[in-house]
């Protein structure tokens, strides 16, 4: 694939220099937001893991 005809989450990281070191501090947080019927999803979760973050276990989840 390339990022001229589909958006990965490896072109974001080529696009805006994000680095590709593994976060290594454990007590970070993220708050996300759900509008509309779009909501975090565990379902949703496991997908992009398996297909997109190969490196990091599908088994991962998160708190509501």
């Amino acid at each position: 694939m390339s990022c001229a005809t589909t958006i990965t989450p490896a072109c974001l990281q080529a696009i805006y220099g994000i680095p590709t070191i593994v976060a290594t501090q454990s007590s970070n947080k993220l708050g996300v937001s759900g509008f509309i019927g779009q909501f975090a999803n565990q379902a949703d979760l496991k997908q992009f893991l398996t297909s997109f973050r190969t490196d990091i276990s599908s088994a991962t989840t998160f708190t509501l």
